[in-house]
């Protein structure tokens, strides 16, 4: 099956996770929604979309080389954190060496966070999308389809890149930045995340993590209002919140229920109890549905009190996981965490 741009989450074991061999199957392995929530947007802006979890599939460089090729993709989009950095890097050189006219992207937090180390230091991608990738991701697409698709000359129009909101790209041997884009702010106005591209089956949260299966991992909020200095998502979706409305976040739910016999959700927002209007209306909104479902998520411990336990309870909440990173307090006030 062809498609115009092919997404690319790079592998990162279980041994490189936890630094030492504890098996093949210890962990959980999540479905990377970042790259889904991408792939569904430019889907819904009528381009050909697939997208490649090589940690779920086991995928070396050659294969996911193979798979581009066999899709004949114009564009190829990296995600990367700073674990898996390397792996993306690795990939795209080999992509770059074997398919030398596909527009090599890279994206996620650790090129949002390091633009420039990462362009000098990697020849391999042509530009990087930083913060919020959506409406970027986009504006570089039609700019390069009114180019013809031509690499060369995509990324010798300076000025056109310029115009581009929230990338890095290579003007000669300078590294530019551009203006930051601003943060969307109707997240009821994405569609779900394209999971239809995924290997569904093989996603698992960690043991401790579930009550029932299937599982079916979703976020709802983007930003959080902490400023914990060890966590990088306010550099990629800041500090305001912004949330799906409780009654989209609900239709998500009976949407992966219907399509994939989801019984529980694991929420995967930074801190979802941030908000306790939001929250309340949530609740409501699955109790007035009836919806036969369990769900768990994270909070801290001063987002909550009993009567709002209570009612997540009511609605299908059994477990919450709390930041409890240390009992001193310097550290803890060296590491922000309020």
């Amino acid at each position: 099956m062809g498609a115009d741009v092919v997404f690319v989450y790079p592998p990162f074991s279980v041994e490189e996770r936890y630094a030492r061999k504890v098996g093949k199957r210890v962990g959980g392995d999540l479905p990377p929604l970042g790259i889904a929530s991408l792939a569904s947007f430019i889907r819904e802006k009528g381009w050909s979309v697939d997208a490649i979890d090589s940690i779920a599939l086991g995928l070396s460089a050659d294969d996911v080389v193979r798979r581009v090729s066999e899709a004949d993709a114009k564009v190829v989009g990296f995600s990367a954190l700073t674990g898996n950095f390397h792996r993306a890097a690795a990939y795209a050189e080999v992509l770059r060496t074997q398919l030398p006219d596909v527009l090599i992207l890279v994206g996620g937090h650790h090129p949002t966070i390091m633009p420039k180390e990462v362009l000098r230091e990697n020849t391999a991608f042509d530009l990087a999308v930083l913060r919020e990738g959506e409406l970027t991701l986009l504006d570089v697409l039609e700019r390069y389809r009114a180019a013809g698709c031509r690499r060369e000359e995509f990324l010798q129009d300076g000025a056109g890149l310029a115009k581009v909101r929230g990338i890095a790209y290579r003007d000669g041997s300078e590294i530019v930045l551009t203006d930051p884009r601003e943060l969307i702010k109707d997240l009821d106005a994405l569609p779900f995340p394209a999971r239809d591209l995924l290997p569904m089956d093989a996603y698992m949260p960690l043991p401790n993590q579930y009550l029932r299966q299937p599982v079916i991992h979703m976020t709802a909020i983007r930003g959080c209002p902490y400023a914990c200095t060890f966590c990088s998502n306010n550099a990629v979706f800041g500090r305001a919140i912004r949330a799906k409305s409780p009654a989209r976040t609900v239709d998500e739910i009976e949407h992966v229920m219907k399509e994939y016999g989801a019984r529980e959700i694991s929420f995967w927002d930074d801190t979802m109890t941030a908000m306790r209007e939001w929250m309340e209306g949530f609740c409501d909104e699955i109790l007035r549905r009836r919806l036969d479902i369990t769900w768990t998520g994270y909070a801290r411990v001063n987002t909550v009190d009993l009567p709002l336990l209570k009612r997540m309870k009511e609605a299908g909440c059994w477990n919450l996981f709390y930041g409890l990173e240390a009992a001193d307090q310097q550290l803890l006030d060296n590491i922000g965490k309020g």
